[in-house]
């Protein structure tokens, strides 16, 4: 029997065009579930997600700029403490994106801020450091992708070297 192919790419459709627009104001890269396929692991990409540490009224410019349809929504307080979070539709595909500012995450009684480090490029895309989703995966009470990723580091670079 052949190995059935692993969950399709989604099209990137806007993405590009978006990332390049807030990468003017700011540090932008890709992370979630996108940035575990853009490493090549089998895991579905149900929306996009974008990190930046660009001002939010930069942010949206940028998004109102490109003419795409946009929300800002509140968080949940309890468990993210984000700083802004736009919901863009990307009309071409209809897939989302979510265009995160200052990323982080409550753990306990802390703020844990995941940073933006683009690692490398794919598809013209910066990706985010992978240990830094791994940390984002563990502390979303998400264990399956952070040892997904562990393990991804463990094999690339032969140490997971996470906190």
């Amino acid at each position: 029997m052949a190995d059935l192919p692993g969950p399709a790419i989604p099209e990137l459709g806007v993405l590009p065009a978006l990332h390049e627009a807030i990468a003017v104001h700011g540090a932008v890269a890709l992370g979630g579930s996108g940035l575990l396929r853009a490493l090549g692991i089998e895991v579905a990409v149900n929306d996009w997600d974008l990190i930046t540490d660009a001002d939010p009224e930069l942010v949206r410019a940028a998004i109102d700029g490109l003419g795409l349809p946009v929300r800002r929504v509140g968080g949940d307080s309890e468990r993210f403490a984000t700083r802004a979070l736009f919901q863009v539709c990307d009309p071409g595909t209809g897939r989302a994106i979510d265009v995160m500012v200052d990323f982080a995450i409550v753990s306990g009684s802390e703020v844990v801020a995941i940073p933006v480090r683009p690692l490398r490029r794919w598809h013209g895309l910066w990706l985010a450091d992978p240990r830094d989703w791994e940390l984002a995966y563990r502390l979303m009470g998400r264990p399956e992708k952070a040892a997904l990723l562990r393990d991804w580091l463990t094999a690339s670079h032969g140490t997971a070297n996470t906190a």
